[in-house]
């Protein structure tokens, strides 16, 4: 590196002495830069410097002598003030080889990747990694992994199998790659796919890559297929009877038109039934949608209730909010679950009832109670069973998608008496944990 005035060439100050550089008095650009258009721009680039100050600039040629064609000689200037405020330019002259620029080209794309790139020593302790190795653990520095060994990023049952199974394997064959568990720095857990390679000198270089959104699409997807499977299935059981009531009374209104009139209006009837079980079970489907966080709203308990009020058939039924609150939530599924609820009371009323809607007083969550027969205890688990009603007109998709609703907020939903012998659905939107043998 020569560090000389901006209008002379002669070098004021050598950083690293070598055998063929300059020395302080000589000029850096006699001799070196070649004469010419590279001369011309070298020139160019010396004027640019000192205008736009610490701003680098770089020219490449081939090297001079012939017994190494395969070198490149390549000239850095940066503009900088002195001590005595005058503009001076910094030059760097550096003999660069394709295979010195090309590994200078894989550093900078390993730097910039977005999978995490570790190399580890052969004492299993960090050589090298990049940012994002460090993010993808939790971290915003490298530093704390220096020194350290890959354990830090799995929890002892992973660091186990790897000893067991992973390790034996790369050293035998010399890579490995499938699916681990790490270990962030706050403690939590996330699934990545990870390849480890064998380097000649027995050092080990790590890629890996967080897997929990991809992991997350797919468990949705996996979990609407059942839905559209089993929502296919009990659609086309549910249709059979009311296609085959409509067919039969279309025939005899085409044998005797004159004698219509009551068949037409059961036709009608299977018709709306048919529609009624559509709608149901396309509700239900769409209940088992996943919930991400990323969805989650602060939602008013008495707002949501209003809405899916006015959205129900109620008839004369009438409705009180007894007290508010408010919960985490997707909006859509909250009020599907209230229209629902809303529903079923009223379709299983014989007389128009009331219907309660409240926070829970000891715990968060809410209920929805009616002044309706209410539900035998021996029915309280069935009456969530998809299919089931004790109504003839019910169509069993509503409260089977209510309790869909719920398992993926992470709620829980029980059956109760109502205080007037009616039904009472407590929804607990943080329920206890519980220990899972």
């Amino acid at each position: 590196m020569y560090y000389g005035p901006d209008s002379e060439d002669s070098v004021a100050f050598v950083f690293r002495a070598g055998a063929d550089e300059p020395t302080v008095g000589a000029s850096w650009f006699d001799g070196t830069v070649p004469p010419g258009s590279v001369a011309d721009e070298v020139r160019a680039l010396t004027a640019t410097a000192h205008v736009d100050g610490r701003a680098a600039r770089s020219v490449e040629w081939p090297t001079t002598p012939a017994d190494h064609p395969e070198e490149r000689t390549q000239v850095t200037l940066v503009g900088r003030p002195d001590e005595r405020d005058e503009g001076v330019v910094v030059v760097g002259l550096t003999a660069a080889s394709p295979a010195q620029t090309d590994y200078e080209a894989r550093a900078t794309a390993i730097e910039a990747s977005m999978d995490g790139i570790a190399v580890l020593a052969t004492d299993e302790t960090y050589d090298y990694l990049n940012d994002a190795h460090a993010a993808v653990y939790g971290y915003d520095s490298r530093t704390p992994f220096y020194g350290e060994t890959w354990e830090m990023c799995y929890e002892p049952a992973e660091c186990e199998r790897f000893r067991e199974e992973v390790i034996p394997e790369l050293y035998e064959t010399g890579t490995w790659r499938g699916d681990a568990t790490g270990l962030r720095r706050d403690g939590s857990t996330f699934p990545q796919e990870l390849s480890l390679s064998l380097t000649p000198d027995e050092r080990v270089v790590c890629v890996v890559r967080d897997v929990t959104e991809r992991r997350e699409r797919e468990a949705k997807l996996r979990a609407r297929a059942e839905r559209l499977t089993e929502f296919s299935r009990l659609l086309a059981h549910d249709l059979r009877n009311p296609l085959a009531v409509a067919r039969a009374n279309a025939e005899f209104v085409e044998m005797e038109p004159e004698n219509s009139e009551e068949r037409l209006r059961a036709l009608s009837n299977s018709l709306d039934r048919i529609d009624e079980l559509i709608s149901d079970a396309l509700g239900y489907a769409r209940a088992g949608d996943s919930v991400s966080q990323a969805e989650l709203e602060n939602l008013s308990l008495s707002r949501v209730a209003s809405m899916a009020w006015d959205t129900v058939e109620t008839g004369e039924a009438s409705s009180s909010l007894e007290s508010g609150g408010s919960f985490e939530a997707v909006e859509s599924q909250l009020r599907q679950v209230l229209e629902n609820l809303f529903r079923n009371a009223v379709e299983h009323a014989d007389e128009p009832p009331t219907v309660w809607v409240g926070e829970l007083p000891d715990e968060a969550g809410f209920y929805v109670e009616d002044s309706g027969p209410g539900i035998a205890p021996a029915n309280r688990d069935r009456v969530f069973e998809v299919g089931y009603s004790t109504n003839d007109h019910g169509t069993g998709y509503g409260l089977p998608g209510v309790e869909r609703i719920a398992v993926e907020h992470g709620w829980e939903i029980d059956v109760t008496d109502g205080r007037t012998g009616g039904a009472r659905f407590e929804i607990r939107t943080d329920p206890p944990a519980t220990d899972e043998a």
